[in-house]
């Protein structure tokens, strides 16, 4: 297959590389070529992966070796050699790429900085990443509206006296789309950077602001822009999560009021608001759930953003040793923080899932429950007796 890499290289867990190739044309064995389109997803021996990793997405490539079929469809097992580089553009955003890689991959929280800045995950411990799963809190690993917010708001605290809300909000776009173009294509990214753009926009022409309204503009946004990506679990579980997050943490919230202090009952409605939203649809992919990630998030999810801003500190002093020394002893410390609280709630049971279905009523019985109690709580649901 000739064609076009789609994607940057991610390593496998079994020492395999995997990317997204567009297909321009087929050859066969016997020699007879003709023009294809699509998109595969192709497995590839490790040792390709360095050089891939340099060539960068946008390259040309010749793949051969064959189609297998396994339990999770139809991929191309190839031998993989580029014909024509990249773009400059691309060759510029990968050389980048390759250097954070090459700086902070060898200290102890370099993969947890790559995976949390950059979305790669292939130098990130695998006992932390299993870790974050059994805590109920692997999305915290993928990039999302999190990151996006801790960028604006540091650069909020910068820029904002400066050069005033309208202008900075300005500054914020052209940055985001920067860093989207760093990282690459994550669904998740993708729909946090749409909606900062949304805001923007409205922030800029004294519009209403309704978070639902974004979402729901972002949504057809990227459908639009890329339908491949809306079958990904990515894209679902993070529309999902938000969704719920909008839908239900406002209304919990308020029922929580005056029973638990305002600071954990909003982050608290927040998770379980996205837990009830996705629970069928993890359980549906994953076979289990890990409810104990309701009550993780409450810690993990402040260590990680206090990670996540050190990070982009350090980042910034850099070429300052002696400041960034200081900062680098700091991450030291929240990594191995983050390792023991990880590692604690990652031990508590999980639940095996027998039944999509009932997950899914349950799910919807509960949600149902905190809108009529909250409704109750608000006046607006009245039980009429005969």
């Amino acid at each position: 297959l000739y064609g076009t890499v789609l994607t940057d290289t991610r390593l496998l867990a079994d020492w395999k590389g995997l990317l997204s190739f567009s297909v321009s044309k087929s050859l066969g064995l016997d020699g007879v070529s003709t023009s294809a389109c699509g998109k595969v997803e192709v497995i590839f021996p490790d040792y390709f992966a360095s050089h891939l990793k340099e060539a960068g997405r946008g390259a040309q490539a010749f793949i051969e070796g064959r189609f297998i079929k396994d339990a999770d469809g139809l991929f191309f097992a190839p031998s993989i050699y580029i014909t024509t580089p990249a773009s400059a553009l691309n060759q510029r955003r990968t050389a980048i790429r390759m250097k954070l890689v090459k700086c902070f991959s060898d200290s102890s929280w370099g993969g947890l900085y790559l995976a949390l800045i950059l979305g790669m995950k292939d130098n990130l411990d695998e006992k932390l990443s299993k870790n974050y799963q059994k805590a109920g809190c692997s999305h915290v690993l993928s990039l999302s509206g999190m990151h996006l917010s801790l960028i604006i708001a540091l650069l909020s605290l910068l820029l904002k006296k400066a050069l005033g809300l309208k202008l900075s909000a300005l500054l914020g776009v052209i940055l985001i789309i920067c860093y989207v173009y760093l990282v690459g294509d994550l669904p998740s990214l993708n729909r946090a950077a749409i909606m900062y753009v949304l805001v923007t926009y409205t922030v800029i022409n004294n519009l209403p602001k309704r978070a639902s309204a974004f979402l729901s503009i972002s949504f057809i946004i990227q459908i639009v822009m890329d339908r491949q990506s809306g079958m990904s679990i990515s894209f679902i579980l993070s529309y999902g999560a938000l969704a719920g997050i909008l839908l239900f943490g406002p209304a919990l919230c308020n029922i929580l009021k005056g029973l638990i202090p305002a600071k954990i009952a909003s982050p608290f409605s927040a998770s379980l608001g996205a837990f009830i939203a996705t629970a069928a649809i993890t359980a549906n992919v994953f076979g289990v759930l890990y409810p104990v990630g309701i009550i993780a998030g409450l810690v993990i999810v402040p260590l990680t953003e206090i990670f996540i801003i050190f990070s982009f500190v350090f980042l910034i002093l850099c070429p300052f040793p002696a400041l960034s020394g200081t900062v680098f002893l700091v991450l030291e410390l929240l990594y191995r923080s983050l390792e023991a609280v990880v590692s604690f709630f990652a031990q508590a049971p999980c639940i095996p899932v027998q039944s999509t279905k009932t997950v899914a009523a349950c799910s919807f019985a509960l949600g149902a429950f905190i809108l009529l109690l909250n409704a109750k709580k608000q006046g607006r649901f009245h039980v009429f007796k005969a």
